[in-house]
């Protein structure tokens, strides 16, 4: 995975793998060196910068658990573990988006992979959401999330439909 930071001549790219310790790459876009490889958990599988672009929020699926990275210093500043995260279906990979506020909201591995809206100031999860569709109106295991995307000013989410851990549909 690979994110442009929008303030800095930079790029963030997931260093994994399989199933081992991995890490971020910090390459900068005008020489193409590789400034930092930072450390994060067991086999990061999604990036996400902040609202201000001032951190990197890093998903890391094997070891449940999201790692913010401050991106003046390149020093994780924290490390969020995921109580509520399914890892049963290793071909996903875990996604993470920055909210709004405290917000952050994730995605787990399970068959029909689950959004969880994560309260980051009380460590808790305040809802847990499957998909619907007209086909399938009844939430199950089988219907999840494929990957989500917040509309520019926090107000909506985006997303596809995933049923099982490769058909879906926006």
């Amino acid at each position: 995975h690979l994110l442009p930071d929008p303030l800095r001549p930079r790029l963030y790219a997931i260093n994994q793998n399989d199933k081992e310790q991995g890490s971020v790459l910090v390459i900068d876009t005008l020489t193409h060196a590789v400034l930092r490889n930072i450390p994060v958990g067991l086999e990061p599988t999604d990036l996400a910068l902040t609202e201000d672009s001032a951190e990197l929020l890093v998903m890391n699926t094997s070891d449940p658990s999201i790692h913010r990275i401050n991106l003046e210093t390149f020093e994780t500043t924290e490390k969020i573990p995921l109580s509520e995260f399914s890892n049963r279906n290793d071909d996903v990979g875990g996604h993470v988006i920055d909210g709004p506020g405290n917000i952050i909201y994730y995605i787990d591995e399970q068959w029909g992979p689950r959004l969880r809206v994560f309260d980051t100031s009380t460590q808790t999860v305040l809802q847990t959401f499957g998909s619907t569709s007209t086909q399938s109106p009844n939430t199950n295991n089988d219907d999840g999330f494929g990957d989500v995307k917040i509309s520019p000013d926090g107000t909506r989410l985006f997303g596809w439909r995933q049923y099982g851990d490769g058909a879906g549909s926006s």
